[in-house]
């Protein structure tokens, strides 16, 4: 049924824009990460 496809897209699309949202923040952290540990040496 078209209800289903279009379901499964409403949730393919969230996933997409929190898994993006949490890659953001994963990349922030590392990029801090390797700053503290590069003004620590």
């Amino acid at each position: 049924p078209a209800s289903v496809f279009v379901g499964m897209a409403v949730v393919t699309v969230i996933f997409s824009v929190i898994a993006a949202h949490l890659s953001d923040e994963m990349v922030d952290r590392v990029v801090a990460s390797s700053a503290y540990v590069g003004d620590e040496r």
